[in-house]
């Protein structure tokens, strides 16, 4: 005659194997529709990348600023003052209009920049190209603004 104890450890067993079956169950369609669902959308993420390519390769002639956006935590950090747009517009030697097409902005954006009193606050990623013109010279800032405005004519 077996043993009391043996048999009610293995009923344990088999009804615990049972209960993990029912609750690993329950989870897995949830599991199974996330991952059909994330198979979905990198099929689109792949067809809308393939989309922007052919755009860019169309019409990239119209891009609004040649310069690329600086780091975004370091753009986020810097404080931009008037006094700093005025001393490196001066710097490259850039008249407010070159300097606003530098960045991508309009002659009349550089002028209230200068104007303004206090940290400036900026739209878009304006600040990040603001930062990139701050580390560029003279020649390499003149190089930029004639492919620009080559490329708009």
């Amino acid at each position: 005659m077996p043993n009391l104890a043996q048999i009610l450890k293995l009923e344990i067993a088999r009804i615990a194997r049972k209960e993990s079956k029912i609750a690993i169950n329950k989870l897995k369609s949830p599991l199974n529709n996330a991952r059909k669902a994330i198979i979905v959308l990198k099929k689109r993420l792949a067809l809308l990348e393939k989309e922007v390519k052919v755009i860019d390769a169309k019409y990239g002639k119209f891009q609004k600023s040649p310069v690329a956006p600086a780091e975004t935590d370091k753009a986020d950090k810097t404080r931009i003052s008037s006094k700093t747009i005025k001393a490196m517009r001066k710097k490259t030697g850039l008249s407010q209009e070159d300097f606003g097409t530098l960045v991508g902005v309009s002659n009349m954006t550089v002028y209230n920049w200068e104007r303004k009193q206090g940290i400036l606050k900026f739209r878009g990623g304006s600040k990040g190209r603001v930062l990139a013109v701050k580390g560029m010279g003279a020649r390499e800032a003149r190089k930029m603004v004639d492919e620009n405005k080559r490329r708009q004519s």
